[in-house]
């Protein structure tokens, strides 16, 4: 580790168990060139910038705890997260293009999130051609703004239930009804912006996304008349 101060955090191409992080109010957090945490605690930290997954190797964390963290514009980077727990977290801006989680739970808040099986086309080295995702726990977060996408399987995750979520099962035979459904509304700004909602909808479908985790709040005016129609059998 290098000498940095104190609100600063690299870690570059280091093996660490144990280690405690803990109640650090981090300006920047950089772990790099393939580390490895085991076991490292990272509870009530509150991350502003940075990237837990620097450079071209995959750095991996194992049974690392971020309970209680606020994590705001921080990129989960090139980083594996293996039986991780983030409790109680709040979380802001999380692009999860090049990331893995396997095993790990959320609760708290997460807004503004993507999580990608697929990786974006511009990185370079990465070693896989998917990201891999299973066995993670999200039942008792709530998710605003949040997706799942590039054929993240979400039979092997536990996901939240309630009256503002909403799962498309085969979700391109779906849209596709509903758009036909909508293209004949009569009330012309409904119908646009049903059409337009129903559109992002589909791109993640052209992604590899077959089943659609979708926040109620994103359907905007016609959310009751969407959900209907994407719930129908």
């Amino acid at each position: 580790m290098t000498d940095v101060p104190a609100d600063r955090l690299i870690l570059d191409a280091v093996e660490l168990d144990d280690a405690d992080f803990s109640g650090r109010d981090l300006k920047y957090a950089g772990v790099v060139n393939g580390s490895t945490l085991t076991r490292c605690d990272f509870s009530r930290s509150k991350f502003t910038s940075g990237s837990l997954g620097a450079g071209y190797e995959t750095s991996t964390f194992v049974e690392c705890v971020f309970d209680r963290c606020t994590m705001k514009d921080l990129s989960p980077g090139r980083a594996t997260f293996v039986n991780c727990s983030f409790r109680d977290v709040k979380i802001r801006n999380f692009f999860c293009h090049t990331a893995q989680f396997v095993d790990c739970t959320f609760t708290g808040r997460i807004r503004k999130a993507i999580f990608s099986a697929r990786p974006t086309a511009t990185t370079r080295n990465l070693g896989r051609d998917r990201n891999e995702y299973r066995g993670n726990d999200f039942s008792g977060a709530r998710l605003e703004d949040t997706s799942f996408r590039g054929g993240i399987d979400l039979d092997l995750q536990r996901l939240p239930e309630g009256s503002e979520y909403l799962i498309v099962r085969n979700a391109g035979d779906v849209l596709e009804r509903a758009v036909e459904y909508v293209a004949a509304w009569s009330e012309e700004d409904l119908r646009q912006d049903a059409l337009i909602k129903l559109g992002v909808l589909g791109s993640n479908v052209e992604g590899g996304q077959r089943d659609l985790f979708v926040n109620r709040e994103f359907l905007g005016a016609a959310a009751d008349r969407l959900t209907a129609l994407l719930s129908a059998p």
